[in-house]
């Protein structure tokens, strides 16, 4: 047998990818060919280290994740169940504003009387509130079925999902405003807004109400770190004959008589680059929308929608400080919860000024996050301090690589690292003497090792418009090609993972496959 013959290629080893790939080997006994450019599996749920300190890049937490539930099912079956969830104390997050913090546990009832308690006054809007969450929810399941089809029947189905039901065209900013009148109570219900990467004025309802169903039962972090879910997955795609090759970008997908049947993959050999092709029955792309029809397929076949993409594609970056501490947080009072620290209930205005603001030294917002007070097998104490930040602030530095940048792109780093450190400390006293050690990566550090536009770490910004977008969905214009992660479904880890159980049943021949997949899954 031709060893670069596979049943099915998967480009791109981040929870899109290594879902397909699982579910095709266990279920359908498929040999599996799974590509990633870095030197790393598992994209953004992989980890890196520094002196004895751990830190996750992309997986801060995930809900969903009781032993009943479909997503933990999935990731049991995608690791055969290898991998342990801790779940989160409560309260799990804090919202934290100028004159007050917000609790939130465990519970849409505890989540709702607390909401009520604070705000009384708006207690029937509040109510309302969270029938629209459901609401909104089961507009996404339909949204889910329709991007499963083809790209002619998308484009007919798509725009009478808009016709049909008005949540989906409304922006956050516009259903809030539209049941509420406190701003206060706005801000608040809209403080996780970090979790999908869009202020309340440009991000969909829809994606706001699957980030806030989906922490609804509280938070979970996996046992060992997220790194665990690709060294699991890995395991059994190759104990099938199929393999995770690292450090193999693929450089173009092979096209013949209209058909996907490989792909062209660059792989450096001691001092030598070598071309590599590897051949399959199917191709499915974990890389997102923008990569896959911009830069790995012939542009010929995106003619149609390529300049409506490159105007929406410039999604949501962020600046991350990743922090060794010499002691536990638990010694200021901290439990492991993540805070979401803001100076404004404006949060449209803080997404415009927040990163010039920070390189001059005022912090308007922040998340953070203690990944080792989440995972009781941590060996040492870290935390994470997150901002959403523009891409445009560390554009000078764009075409150089990421060792050459220079004495000035260090010393913003430092400043930023600084910048925050100190904000936190003004919040919590005594936060800045435990830092040891810390690291910063900006937009650029992202876009260098993902290949994601101005490093976008969410895919297709979830923007009203972005349902309305018949390109977006499972299948492609090429036959035997297709796309699966967040710009196939929903954002997030577990929107990218769910998402690709629906790839899975349309390579597999329709959606009537899902019933299969789901069966396996439940009894294993």
């Amino acid at each position: 047998m031709d060893k670069n013959k596979f049943d099915l290629i998967v480009i791109g080893s981040g929870i899109g990818g290594l879902t397909v790939a699982t579910l095709m080997t266990k279920i359908f006994n498929k040999k599996v060919l799974v590509l990633e450019k870095h030197f790393k599996a598992g994209g953004f749920t992989h980890t890196f280290k520094r002196k004895n300190y751990h830190w996750d890049v992309g997986l801060h937490y995930v809900g969903d994740m009781d032993k009943k539930s479909m997503p933990r099912k999935v990731f049991d079956f995608i690791t055969d169940k290898k991998l342990d969830w801790q779940k989160m104390n409560d309260p799990f997050e804090k919202f934290v504003f100028p004159d007050f913090t917000f609790e939130v546990g465990s519970g849409e009832a505890n989540y709702k009387n607390d909401l009520i308690k604070k705000f009384p006054q708006e207690k029937e809007a509040i109510i309302q509130y969270f029938e629209g969450l459901k609401k909104a929810n089961r507009i996404l399941s339909i949204y889910f079925m329709i991007i499963s089809f083809s790209i002619k029947t998308r484009k007919i189905l798509l725009p009478l999902l808009n016709i049909f039901f008005k949540l989906s065209k409304l922006s956050t900013k516009e259903y809030l405003d539209s049941i509420f009148k406190d701003e206060k109570l706005k801000a608040l219900l809209t403080s996780q807004w970090g979790d999908y990467g869009l202020s309340p004025a440009k991000s969909s309802f829809l994606i706001h109400s699957t980030i806030v169903n989906h922490y609804m039962n509280g938070g979970y972090y996996p046992v060992g770190s997220s790194s665990k879910i690709a060294e699991y997955a890995s395991q059994i795609i190759e104990n099938n004959g199929g393999k995770v090759l690292t450090s193999h970008p693929v450089k173009e997908i092979i096209i013949k008589n209209e058909k996907a049947i490989g792909v062209k993959v660059e792989h450096k050999n001691g001092s030598k680059t070598e071309i590599l092709e590897f051949y399959a029955d199917n191709i499915v792309s974990n890389a997102g929308a923008y990569l896959t029809y911009k830069n790995i397929l012939d542009p010929k076949y995106s003619n149609d929608f390529i300049k409506d993409m490159e105007s929406i594609s410039y999604g949501t970056s962020h600046v991350n400080v990743f922090l060794g501490l010499k002691e536990s947080p638990e010694k200021l009072g901290f439990k492991g919860e993540n805070h979401w620290l803001y100076e404004s209930y404006d949060h449209d205005k803080l997404a415009e000024t927040c990163t010039k603001n920070l390189l001059k030294g005022n912090v308007e917002t922040c998340y953070l996050s203690f990944p080792s007070m989440k995972d009781p097998d941590a060996k040492s104490h870290t935390a994470e301090i997150i901002m959403i930040s523009d891409y445009n602030q560390f554009k000078d530095w764009e075409d150089t690589t990421w060792k050459k940048r220079g004495e000035n792109y260090d010393s913003i780093k430092d400043d930023i690292a600084k910048n925050l450190i100190n904000y936190i400390d003004s919040k919590y006293k005594g936060f800045k003497d435990l830092v040891d050690y810390y690291e910063v990566s900006t937009p650029l550090s992202t876009e260098h090792f993902t290949s994601h536009k101005f490093g976008n770490i969410y895919g297709i910004p979830a923007t009203p418009e972005r349902y309305r977008k018949y390109w977006l969905g499972i299948k492609t214009p090429v036959k035997n090609l297709y796309l699966t992660g967040t710009d196939a479904g929903a954002h997030g880890i577990v929107g990218a993972m769910m998402s690709s159980i629906f790839t899975t049943a349309v390579i597999n021949g329709g959606l009537f496959k899902l019933f299969k997949i789901f069966k396996d899954i439940s009894k294993y």
